[in-house]
């Protein structure tokens, strides 16, 4: 049975069944049956890994797609998927200066199909409206959150699985009126309740609670906290144990910041568990991660934009270590960052770089927190692009939206192996 161990590092399809006829060619007849079934299972159910002879991390030069999603300005969207190979995008369209969704099929190799269906969320926004967070909140539902310069919006819409955008509005509450055009975040607490994150009055750092049903309906503030009473720009939420979320946000002097809150099921907010300045020169537009248990890394704008990534230990109570485990400075201009994961431990980090080009790279973060060096990049957009947001659209593939340099929503996938 050595030779089915031998097999079974491979992983790429013709490799695997390689490996199969050499398994076969090797043992018993008993043993190569059991052989069979165990690539097989191992093949379906590990996970994605890399071609054989390539590192973990490799990213290919050559997009799989590159296709607009809109025609005019697409400035500042956000990618969510809606239904199997369906994708949402929320922007600002120029010359109307309208918030827009765009549906789109995006294929799990990252071939991206045609626009499905496209409509207007907000026809009153004033002056820009900063980078809408938007999360499912019950099946064929949306709640999106956004400011302009002076309003802090939630509002609800309609899109099914195939794309179809439906009611839209369905609802929309005024959270603040007090807004300074910054970022927001939004997570769900509980069965139909949502915390929101924003800047709000006198850009102080406050987080709501709100109920939306099932129909899309949002009922009444539930509970409020400002979180920071000196500042709190460009929020960014995540649970960290049951009834616990963390914030990363920019404080005070536009300082690097995490708090942990106390949120329960039904919308009550405690108080403020825990807080850490992790960059006392700059922190902003932070995208965090869990990368092993209490273990978590914050992709930010550092001092002078760099493009920073540090890890920090937040436990399920909310209690922050006194001090971040480990810090990479991956570019000297880095503004915008979304992190997720590829496997084995390896990560994908999408920024605007120096002169606003876009890039995407891979790098290694053990459970505990160490930062490995980089292991491949990829200047995806050569010329200067105004915004990106990134997600996973395959075990291997990832879709990067953006405004280009003429302005046009653009959509590239790529390939990380």
């Amino acid at each position: 049975m050595k030779s089915l161990f031998r097999a079974i590092r491979y992983s790429s399809v013709g490799v695997f069944f390689a490996g199969i006829i050499s398994v076969l060619a090797g043992c018993t007849e008993r043993e190569g049956v059991l052989g069979l079934l165990l690539l097989i299972l191992l093949q379906f159910c590990s996970g994605p890994v890399a071609e054989e002879g390539v590192p973990l991390g490799t990213i290919s030069d050559t997009p799989v797609s590159l296709d607009q999603f809109a025609a005019s300005i697409g400035f500042d969207p956000r990618i969510i998927q809606v239904g199997s190979g369906v994708y949402a995008i929320f922007y600002l369209e120029g010359g109307t200066v309208d918030g827009k969704v765009t549906t789109v099929s995006i294929d799990a190799a990252g071939n991206v199909g045609a626009i499905i269906d496209t409509d207007t969320f907000d026809t009153s926004v004033i002056g820009i409206t900063m980078a809408p967070s938007v999360i499912q909140a019950a099946p064929g539902v949306y709640a999106v959150v956004y400011q302009d310069v002076a309003t802090t919006f939630l509002i609800t819409l309609g899109i099914d699985t195939a794309g179809n955008i439906g009611t839209i509005p369905i609802d929309t509450q005024t959270i603040d009126t007090n807004a300074g055009g910054s970022d927001t975040a939004i997570i769900q607490v509980g069965p139909g309740i949502f915390a929101i994150a924003y800047e709000g009055a006198d850009q102080d750092g406050f987080i709501d609670t709100y109920p939306i049903d099932g129909a899309g309906n949002i009922g009444a503030l539930v509970d409020s906290l400002e979180y920071d009473p000196a500042f709190g720009a460009t929020p960014e939420l995540i649970q960290v144990g049951p009834g616990m979320y963390a914030i990363a946000y920019a404080g005070a002097g536009f300082d690097g910041f995490v708090a942990t809150v106390d949120i329960d099921a039904v919308g009550i907010i405690g108080s403020v568990q825990d807080s850490l300045e992790y960059d006392p020169g700059f922190g902003a537009r932070a995208d965090v991660i869990q990368v092993g248990p209490d273990v978590y890394a914050i992709a930010y704008n550092g001092s002078g934009n760099d493009g920073v990534l540090t890890t920090v230990r937040i436990d399920a109570a909310g209690n922050i270590g006194n001090a971040i485990i480990d810090t990479l400075i991956y570019d000297n201009i880095g503004t915008r960052p979304t992190i997720l994961p590829l496997s084995g431990g390896v990560y994908v980090i999408s920024y605007q770089s120096q002169t606003d080009v876009g890039v995407v790279f891979t790098v290694p973060i053990s459970t505990a927190g160490i930062i490995g060096s980089i292991i491949d990049t990829l200047q995806f957009a050569p010329t200067p692009i105004a915004s990106l947001h990134m997600v996973r659209v395959g075990a291997n593939t990832y879709a990067i939206v953006y405004q280009s340099n003429t302005g046009e929503g653009t959509i590239i996938t790529i390939r990380i192996d």
